[in-house]
């Protein structure tokens, strides 16, 4: 499903004067307050939250860009309902929302996809893919920073650690699709941040050319143990080979 949002077009702050924290903090109070009902993407809440950082340039003085503080961006929308879907892997059934959250990379009425389970270490290294045709497969990987990642700069560090990059990596590699491993202490953040961020309605940017749509999602720590185990494999010791 496609739709139409508004960011705010940000002119060059040269010159601004920096706030003091106390109006900052005003500002950031109202809007984290429940009035705004979370800013959700395309309701109430989310609109007036852009018409205040609208009014709030336009109270400092700056001058939008042509067209107004406001710029159209279309951005597709994508919702899987928990309900609707079925994951096994092998003869194990996965439960959405406790074992696994998954959904398409892009807008689809319909996806199903079978195809074999490959641990692939972080992910996003050509070490990780050695001896590895990914095409075809689903990926199996760890979430979090790289270690030992040091030819890199730190940007590409912490881009390389982010989970947008493994999924993006696995579209480059014609992957069937991708798991990510949640571990608390690997991503920063418990499992159900990651269960109710996936029951949500997720936005991207809207892509120029239509791609084929590709499995993404999570496993839970305790449900991806259970697969390696059924495999014959430790989730330890791998994740201790991939750290290096």
């Amino acid at each position: 499903m496609k739709r139409r949002a508004c960011l705010l077009a940000l002119p060059a702050l040269l010159g601004a004067q920096v706030p003091r924290e106390a109006p900052l903090r005003a500002h950031l109070a109202f809007l984290a307050d429940d009035l705004l009902e979370g800013r959700g993407m395309g309701q109430r809440g989310g609109a007036l939250a852009v018409r205040y950082l609208a009014a709030q340039l336009e109270a400092l003085g700056l001058q939008p860009l042509p067209g107004g503080y406001l710029q159209p961006v279309l951005l597709d929308g994508i919702l899987t309902p928990f309900s609707g879907c079925r994951v096994e892997a092998g003869a194990q059934a996965l439960v959405l929302g406790t074992d696994v959250v998954v959904g398409p990379s892009a807008p689809a009425p319909r996806l199903e996809v079978d195809a074999p389970l490959v641990f692939v270490g972080h992910g996003v290294r050509d070490v990780d893919f050695r001896g590895l045709d990914p095409k075809g497969k689903v990926l199996v990987a760890l979430v979090g920073p790289l270690p030992g990642v040091h030819e890199a700069s730190p940007w590409q560090e912490r881009y390389l650690a982010r989970w947008t990059a493994k999924f993006e990596e696995a579209q480059r590699r014609g992957a069937a699709g991708i798991l990510l491993v949640h571990q608390d202490g690997r991503a920063g953040y418990g499992w159900p941040v990651v269960r109710e961020g996936w029951r949500k309605e997720r936005f991207q940017l809207a892509r120029a050319q239509a791609s084929p749509a590709q499995l993404q999602g999570w496993l839970s720590e305790e449900a991806a143990r259970r697969l390696f185990a059924r495999a014959g494999l430790d989730l330890a010791t791998l994740a201790a080979a991939a750290d290096g």
